[in-house]
Order: C-alpha cells, then sequence, then structure tokens
C-alpha cells in the first residue's frame, strides 16, 4: 500500500473452496476483497436443486435474456453450483461487533 500509484479502491475477488481463504482476507487488510466460495451441499440438498440456483434461473427468466441456455458452454461452469459471497469487510465488522466486549 506504500507504493506509488496504488489504488485503494481496487477490489479484489477470490474463488475457491479452501476456508484458508477467509482467514487469507482478513491477514490481508484489503479495503475490498470477496471470496466466492461454492455453496457445500449435505444430505438431501446434494441432489436438489438449491435455492440460490433456483433464484439465479427465476432471474434469468424475469429478464428474459433465455435462461441457462442463453450463456455459453466455456461459461456455464459458474451456473453449474451455486455460490456463496463471503465479503471480507463485512465479515471484520462482524467480529470486531461480536468480540468487542473482550
Amino acid at each position: 500500500r506504500a507504493a506509488p500509484g496504488y489504488n485503494p479502491n481496487l477490489r479484489h475477488v477470490l474463488h475457491g473452496l479452501d476456508a484458508d481463504l477467509i482467514m487469507l482476507g482478513l491477514a490481508l487488510h484489503e479495503a475490498h476483497f470477496t471470496i466466492l466460495r461454492e455453496e457445500v451441499l449435505f444430505g438431501r440438498e446434494k441432489f436438489t436443486q438449491s435455492k440460490a440456483a433456483f433464484e439465479q434461473e427465476t432471474f434469468d427468466k424475469l429478464k428474459s435474456n433465455g435462461g441457462i441456455l442463453a450463456v455459453s458452454d466455456d461459461a456455464r461452469w459458474c451456473y453449474e453450483k451455486p455460490l456463496v459471497m463471503c465479503r471480507i469487510p463485512v465479515l471484520r465488522e462482524y467480529l470486531a461487533a461480536e468480540f468487542s466486549c473482550l
């Protein structure tokens, strides 16, 4: 951050399933850092369509863009599993509020 030309509004997005990514995001102290994780489904949920995928499909239909069929085969991977977004600045606020009494 001390480098000349550093842009403090630069946004970072990291995709992965590893829980250590959250710790990495907290350790970086970047103002805008987001982690996209695949939603982990267990039991019956694993074999049924998740709520997030259903909502995305509904959004696509409402926007009249053809839904998943309008997405190219190369870009379809991101629709196969629902993603959960973890915004690190929001997580920091929650942690500060939770542990402020200690």
